[in-house]
């Protein structure tokens, strides 16, 4: 048994590892927190066993939404690699990972952030409204600490 759980942490430390490494370093393709996979530029779901569909995105013809105020604050989420951490105040948000910190803006929609760190690419946090939580991606639920 202490063999299983020590391979399901380190799996679970390299997709999430690997998921961010790919977000810093490829340009073009963006993160969805819904799935644990990617998203190429077709819109299309990558490199997961779960490449259906289109990828939600943000449409820029529906009617603009305001993000729930619960949002505002920060964030944390311990992870087997580290920690993540969120700052959201109005639509700015700073993400720090790995001892780096991105700075950038955010748009709501469908319950989802889309967030432009500046990077030419869009990092897709989802929102969980029945215990206001943010998904970092593969589960991992931010907790409030402010």
């Amino acid at each position: 048994m202490g063999c299983l759980k020590r391979f399901a942490i380190i799996s679970a430390c390299m997709v999430v590892g690997i998921v961010f490494l790919l977000r810093h370093c490829d340009s073009s393709k963006s993160y969805d927190a819904n799935s644990v996979g990617l998203v190429n530029g077709d819109g299309v779901y990558a490199d997961s066993e779960q490449v259906t569909g289109p990828a939600p995105s943000y449409d820029e013809h529906k009617e603009h939404e305001s993000a729930p105020a619960w949002i505002q604050g920060n964030w944390h989420v311990d992870t087997d690699y580290g920690g993540i951490s969120l700052k959201i105040y109005g639509e700015n948000i700073a993400e720090t990972s790995g001892g780096e910190t991105s700075y950038g803006r955010f748009k709501y929609q469908n319950d989802r952030l889309y967030c432009d760190f500046g990077d030419s690419q869009t990092f897709v946090y989802r929102l969980v409204r029945e215990t206001q939580q943010i998904d970092a991606g593969n589960g991992l639920l931010m907790k409030k600490t402010e």
